[in-house]
């Protein structure tokens, strides 16, 4: 499952498209998190705002979504003057039990799993 705006993924993954392996959606996370049930996804990847808000919001509304040995990816944990990323992984890890167990340091790329 890939959610994205960007006509590129749609040629990237255009043969896994026709044969059903993957579905591309454009819609905003606030609407498509409904589209699907609880305990749906083994992974799910954040790549969006960077605001403090936004991010929280995004991680506790996705990770109903997430199997119980699923995982919740991210991009951006990074300092920046503008960026809430860090902050907000860091609260959702600390309310909803989590841990990080990847972080790439170069793309400030991460993965975070239940305890």
């Amino acid at each position: 499952m890939i959610r994205t705006r960007k006509a590129t993924t749609n040629i990237k993954f255009s043969r896994q498209i026709s044969k059903g392996g993957v579905s591309v959606y454009s819609l905003s996370s606030e609407y498509a998190v409904q589209l699907f049930p609880d305990l749906y996804f083994d992974f799910v990847y954040h790549d969006a705002s960077h605001i403090y808000e936004d991010v929280i919001r995004d991680l506790v509304q996705w990770e109903k979504k997430v199997k119980v040995n699923g995982f919740i990816c991210g991009h951006d944990y990074i300092q920046h003057e503008d960026f809430g990323v860090i902050d907000a992984v860091d609260k959702f890890c600390d309310l909803y039990n989590y841990e990080m167990i990847i972080f790439n340091k170069n793309g400030g790329d991460y993965a975070l799993s239940r305890k």
